[in-house]
């Protein structure tokens, strides 16, 4: 049986993960360091469910927060 894929708030190195639609197609998250946000991205490629199309993903410094 396959494990369901980590959610970015459940990733070590995660603060926040927020969806930019209603149908989560877009998402940010947020994490401590770069180290963190790299090993994430490289690992959705291996753990995404059949069934879903992944596109891409970016690794961006966050400039400022509130």
């Amino acid at each position: 049986m396959r494990q369901p894929a980590p959610r970015p708030a459940e990733t070590p190195g995660s603060r926040a993960r927020q969806s930019l639609d209603r149908h989560a197609t877009y998402i940010v998250a947020v994490f401590e360091s770069e180290d963190a946000a790299n090993g994430f991205r490289d690992m959705l490629k291996d753990i995404v469910p059949e069934g879903v199309t992944f596109e891409d993903a970016e690794v961006r410094e966050v400039v400022a927060h509130a």
